[in-house]
């Protein structure tokens, strides 16, 4: 889905509790660290000069929060939540600890795909139990990103949400499944990546 008209910006939220622990939070509803409240102000900053009208974000509170933060800092007109831009559930792994994560991935190859982020191997998991899939993830910032694109054809919007669902809504903006998209994608916190064509 290429977008046409206004120019399209993702912004992962900034550290919230959960993320300073080291731990996988998915839809644990946690609020910023004081670091995370200074990544949002300099993504808001970043953004300030490119004129961002709308500004729509993940229910999730660490989400809410930055996107309030940079809605202030470049003057938005709007400030929207969408429940499509919410983390992916880990399921049983919500709340673990990276090690233990890793831990689990040794000892359970199957529900493993390697991803290649820079010079850094990560694994991630697909099919824990509890743990919503990737496809329905997928469809869901699909569904968000037609909503958008329908209802502010002209303004430039400012995405906020997590690491997941800005990797697959990237992936659907370049055609890419969802497979390739996680292989390819990915954003730290208080990250910025324009949606553009030649961005991949």
């Amino acid at each position: 889905m290429t977008v046409e008209g206004g120019r399209r910006f993702l912004v992962r939220h900034g550290q919230d509790l959960s993320g300073a622990r080291g731990e996988a939070n998915g839809l644990q509803n946690h609020p910023l660290t004081k670091l995370g409240k200074r990544q949002a102000e300099r993504a808001g900053e970043t953004l300030k000069p490119h004129n961002i009208h709308v500004v729509i974000s993940s229910t999730l509170e660490r989400a809410f929060q930055t996107a309030r933060i940079i809605a202030i800092k470049t003057g938005a007109w709007e400030l929207l939540d969408d429940p499509g831009l919410c983390e992916m559930d880990y399921g049983m792994l919500s709340d673990w600890q990276k090690g233990e994560i890793i831990r689990f991935a040794d000892a359970h190859p199957e529900y493993v795909l390697q991803t290649d982020h820079g010079n850094k191997t990560v694994p991630f998991l697909i099919g824990v139990p509890g743990m919503e899939h990737p496809q329905n993830v997928y469809e869901r910032v699909s569904r968000t990103l037609e909503w958008s694109q329908d209802t502010f054809p002209n303004e430039n919007i400012a995405y906020v949400g997590h690491a997941i669902s800005l990797c697959l809504l990237y992936g659907v903006y370049h055609h890419l499944s969802w497979e390739d998209a996680l292989r390819k994608f990915h954003i730290q916190n208080g990250g910025i990546r324009e949606l553009t064509s030649n961005n991949q």
